[in-house]
């Protein structure tokens, strides 16, 4: 009866600590897709919010032809526009 019950129940604890690892491997996976997601994230916004651009152009005079206005626009910023990407 010795053992038998201890070879069983070493058999459950291998097994149980398989799961658990398999399972902390699964949810390790998903936190680090959503943290890469929000650096990506917040790398964008960052560069966005360094970015400003403002019209130069007189608001009375805009030019329009052939189904197009123009507007000057100019880099007010700390960085690069992104529309030069």
């Amino acid at each position: 009866m010795g053992a038998g019950t201890s070879a069983t129940e070493m058999v459950f604890f291998i097994t149980s600590v398989i799961i658990a690892l398999s399972v902390v491997g699964a949810i390790f996976m998903n936190v680090q897709s959503i943290s890469n997601a929000a650096t990506i994230g917040s790398k964008t916004l960052t560069e966005q919010l360094k970015t400003d651009i403002t019209v130069i152009n007189d608001p009375d005079f805009i030019l329009y032809s052939s189904g197009n206005y123009t507007f000057y626009i100019k880099n007010t910023g700390r960085e690069n526009s992104l529309l030069n990407s």
